[in-house]
């Protein structure tokens, strides 16, 4: 991957980080549902993730220490995965998209940039609250 790509990459993590936090919905104080009765992350979760707390779930459905769920982001269809490592108080949160995403499709201020021209393969992320931090998850 030669520079320009990599700074590109950068820059959509950084544009992606600064879309969360301006987009996170203040839920606090909400009674938190969850598992299959979840109505949005956030209940789903169990804690305010950044830019997700207020999306939709459906389909939720609950595995051996994980929960996942459907959810709709700008319009793209993602599975949302739901777990606890060992030691772990809250939950992770992991974004898996089974298409193609371009960064405009999570920051619409990237479209018709240099930025726009990459395109992610069957992209994921993950949110881990700032409590787990430094906790190891069994893989």
């Amino acid at each position: 991957m030669d520079s320009l790509h990599v700074l590109a990459c950068r820059r959509f993590l950084v544009a992606l980080t600064a879309l969360a936090v301006l987009v996170a919905s203040p839920l606090l104080g909400r009674s938190h549902a969850q598992g299959p009765g979840a109505q949005n992350v956030q209940q789903l979760a169990g804690w305010q993730v950044p830019g997700l707390a207020a999306v939709p779930v459906s389909n939720v459905t609950a595995g051996a220490g994980f929960t996942s769920a459907v959810v709709r982001i700008n319009g793209v269809s993602a599975t949302l995965v739901v777990f606890k490592g060992t030691g772990q108080q809250k939950a992770n949160v992991a974004v898996l998209f089974a298409t193609d995403l371009k960064p405009s499709t999570l920051v619409p201020a990237a479209a018709g940039t240099p930025l726009d021209d990459l395109t992610f393969k069957r992209a994921a992320f993950v949110v881990a609250p700032q409590e787990n931090a430094g906790l190891k998850v069994a893989t």
